[in-house]
């Protein structure tokens, strides 16, 4: 069975069916991992609701961004559940090929030295997000770090840079609901906990989460419940 990947018409969609089918098709993760790491998915049946056709928005996946692996471990989990890619929000520096797999680059702040880089940065952010909710209203799925960067520490997933990404991730939902004309619009919210040991990685999708645009107390204390290196 081949994955589905349907045509967006959004400039942010540089995906490759071809590439990305081969990657499934070759069985990408226990190839890629199952040398370095015994991996196991749990929390799969937390997913089922994206397999209803009555849900016409896709979800934005969550997830504690620990290391390199993150990404590729996220996404087979997601496309080997669900049979699609999802797409991620990802550091501008990252290779190219990334963006055939679902990649959208995007700088981050502290990568910036000079003003005028920070608002040509500033103004592809606005462009990106508009193009994210088109992809979300499409049904397609998103994968966003809120720490922005990889930490093997624990993260207060309410402060700092993460509070500011959660608070972007409640702005797009407030612009989709203006676009829509739809003020009851919420994205569904999907934590994802992923724990590494020594010779095993834990890929956990936990219970879905819905909030209004002034629900950041609310979001980051289910995060911080379902997460295990999330605090708040």
């Amino acid at each position: 069975m081949s994955l589905r990947i349907k045509p967006t018409n959004s400039s942010l969609d540089h995906r490759s069916p071809a590439l990305l089918n081969l990657v499934y098709s070759l069985g990408w993760e226990p190839l890629t991992f199952g040398v370095i790491y015994h991996v196991s998915y749990q929390g799969t049946e937390n997913l089922d609701f994206l397999k209803d056709h009555s849900q016409e928005e896709g979800c934005i996946f969550l997830p504690k961004h620990q290391s390199g692996l993150d990404i590729p471990l996220v996404g087979a989990g997601i496309m080997s559940y669900l049979k699609t890619c999802p797409f991620y929000l990802m550091n501008d520096t990252l290779p190219d090929l990334l963006k055939k797999l679902g990649g959208i680059p995007i700088t981050r702040g502290k990568d910036l030295q000079r003003r005028e880089e920070v608002k040509i940065a500033t103004e592809r952010r606005e462009e990106v997000y508009r193009e994210v909710i088109k992809l979300l209203k499409a049904g397609e799925n998103l994968v966003i770090f809120p720490e922005g960067t990889r930490r093997r520490k624990s993260t207060n997933i309410g402060k700092g840079p993460s509070k500011a990404n959660l608070l972007n991730i409640l702005r797009i939902q407030e612009e989709a609901q203006k676009q829509t004309g739809n003020p009851e619009l919420r994205f569904y919210l999907v934590p994802v906990d992923i724990v590494y040991n020594s010779r095993s990685v834990s890929i956990n999708f936990k219970p879905k989460i819905k909030v209004p645009n002034d629900g950041l107390d609310e979001l980051v204390q289910h995060l911080a419940r379902e997460v295990k290196l999330f605090t708040c």
